[in-house]
């Protein structure tokens, strides 16, 4: 993801939001290129509403669905019964 490309479309899109934009400053935020925008997602699904122990043990029992080195694609998320 361009961060930087999605900035210019959000100041473009919303002019109210590109004042917000221009007071706050430069996006900090780095992403995390370890992690694919999918399995960002997924993490991010677990994670809500649940503490951050539970939601680590939700997420690593996911995980252990799924042997491998790889995170699961979504085609083999959707395989397993």
């Amino acid at each position: 993801m361009d961060s930087a490309k999605a900035i210019r479309h959000l100041k473009k899109a919303d002019p109210d939001l590109a004042k917000v934009i221009r007071r706050i400053g430069p996006f900090g935020l780095k992403p995390d290129k370890s992690r694919t925008i999918y399995a960002s997602l997924v993490r991010s699904i677990v994670y809500q509403q649940l503490t951050g122990k539970v939601a680590a043990i939700i997420f690593g029992r996911f995980l252990e669905l799924f042997p491998g080195r790889k995170f699961p694609e979504p085609e083999r998320v959707l395989r397993k019964p």
